[in-house]
C-alpha cells in the first residue's frame, strides 16, 4: 500500500512509494497496525517523542524511523498505510528540567567532534540503543562546530580591526604633523569656481 510523506506544514519529498491520495484506514480485520519497512515501535528505550494526528485526536507516533542528516529529523507513523509526518529528532526526557542542573558546554565535552575518545563516545551510543539521543549528540556536535568557526572568523575580525585602528592612528598623527587640513581648508577660500559658456550664451550676453 501506498505510503504518503507530509510535513506538518506540508508534503516532503522522501525515497517512498508513490504517496497516496489520502490517509488510508487500517482493515478492518487487522488486529494491529503492520510496522512498516525499516521503521520501529515506538517504545522505550528507544523511544522518540513525535506528536501526530490520527483519526481526529492528537497521539504519540506508533512508530518511527531517525534519518542522521546535518540535522537529525525523524519520520514518525501509525502504521503501513497510514501517514508519514516529520519532524526533528530529539531525546525523550527521563526527568523534569526542575529536577535537573543545566548543562554547559565543559560538562558535554565529550560529546565535542575534537573530544579524544570520541570512538568510544559513538560506540556507547549505539550500545545504549536510543537513536534520539544518537540524533541529539549528533546536533550538539554540528552546532558547537558551526559555533567554534564563527568563534574563529569573529576573531580574525577582531584582529583586523585591532591593525586597522593602530594604521589609523598613525596615519592621522602623519596627516597632524603635516598640517593637512588647514593646508587643505586654504584652497577652499581662495577657490573661484569656473565654468565654460556656450557660444549661445554669449551671444545673447546671458550664461545658462
Amino acid at each position: 500500500m501506498a505510503v504518503e510523506v507530509r510535513r506538518e506544514m506540508g508534503t516532503i519529498g522522501a525515497r517512498l512509494p508513490r504517496p497516496a491520495a489520502r490517509q488510508q484506514e487500517a482493515p478492518a480485520l487487522d488486529r494491529a497496525y503492520d510496522c512498516p519497512p525499516e521503521f520501529w515501535l515506538n517504545v522505550p528505550p528507544n523511544f522518540i517523542p513525535f506528536k501526530l494526528r490520527h483519526q481526529g485526536e492528537t497521539v504519540q507516533a506508533r512508530y518511527v524511523r531517525v534519518h542522521f542528516r546535518a540535522d537529525p529529523v525523524v519520520w514518525g507513523t501509525m502504521g503501513r498505510g497510514f501517514r508519514v509526518f516529520e519532524q526533528e529528532a530529539h531525546v525523550a526526557p527521563r526527568a523534569l528540567a526542575a529536577e535537573v542542573d543545566p548543562y554547559t558546554h565543559n560538562t558535554v565535552r565529550l560529546f565535542h567532534s575534537r573530544y579524544p575518545g570520541r570512538g568510544w563516545v559513538d560506540n556507547a551510543l549505539l550500545d545504549e540503543g536510543d537513536e534520539g539521543l544518537r540524533a541529539e549528540v549528533l546536533r550538539y556536535r554540528k552546532k558547537a562546530d558551526e559555533l567554534h568557526d564563527k568563534e574563529e572568523e569573529l576573531n580574525a575580525i577582531q584582529d583586523r580591526i585591532s591593525i586597522l585602528l593602530l594604521d589609523l592612528h598613525a596615519t592621522l598623527m602623519r596627516l597632524a604633523r603635516a598640517e593637512a587640513v588647514p593646508r587643505i581648508e586654504e584652497h577652499r577660500t581662495t577657490a573661484v569656481e569656473t565654468r565654460t559658456l556656450t557660444a549661445w550664451a554669449v551671444e545673447r550676453g546671458r550664461s545658462t
